[in-house]
This record gives C-alpha cells, sequence and structure tokens, in this order.
C-alpha cells in the first residue's frame, strides 16, 4: 500500500477487491460491499465498530486516486461524490449540507 494510505493508519487487507457497488438511489450515500469495514478495522488491529463514516470515506478516497494512478478504471460513484466533496469544501454546495452524500452503506 501507498504512503498517502499508510498515512490513514489503516490496512486496506491484502487481496482487496474495490469494495464500493455504487449509491443508495435514496440517500445518495455510498453502498460498500459487505465486510470491507470489519476487514479494514481487524487487519488495522482495531475494535469492531471503531471507524466512523469519515474514517472510511477518507481511506476510500485515497484508495480510488492512487487507484487511478495505477490506470484502474474510473468508478462513477466515487467521481460524483469527489466532486460533491470538493464543491461542498469550495463552498459551491448550495444543496442541505445533511444531504447523505458520504454516508457509507455496508
Amino acid at each position: 500500500m501507498s504512503e498517502s494510505v499508510k498515512e490513514t493508519g489503516l490496512i486496506i487487507p491484502e487481496g482487496q477487491e474495490w469494495p464500493v457497488q455504487g449509491r443508495d438511489p435514496e440517500t445518495g450515500g455510498l453502498i460498500i460491499q459487505e465486510g470491507f469495514v470489519d476487514a479494514v478495522e481487524q487487519a488495522s488491529g482495531l475494535e469492531p465498530a471503531t471507524l466512523t463514516e469519515e474514517d472510511v470515506f477518507r481511506l476510500l478516497i485515497i484508495w480510488y486516486l492512487e487507484r487511478l494512478d495505477q490506470g484502474y478504471p474510473r468508478d462513477q460513484a466515487m467521481d460524483e461524490l469527489v466532486e460533491e466533496e470538493l464543491s461542498a469544501l469550495a463552498g459551491d454546495d448550495e444543496e442541505d449540507e445533511d444531504d447523505g452524500g458520504s454516508e457509507i452503506n455496508d
């Protein structure tokens, strides 16, 4: 794993496939492969239910950007979410901040 992922203090289990399966049409949150968060917690030596949605979201963004650099295909759900988060950071987000855009559903 790269230095960026290591800086999060989290470990993505060896051989882990990309866990994002899309977005929930009702909430807009990410649909994550069942067990992914538990596997990251276990590999990272954390107690179950330790990671917050923000922790998982940050890890996925870093991992996604690294995967793009390595030539993996783009993921529409992640592209949309990254764009939304960047807009929100820039103050361009006119939607309600509690729109579920960075919600994790696993």
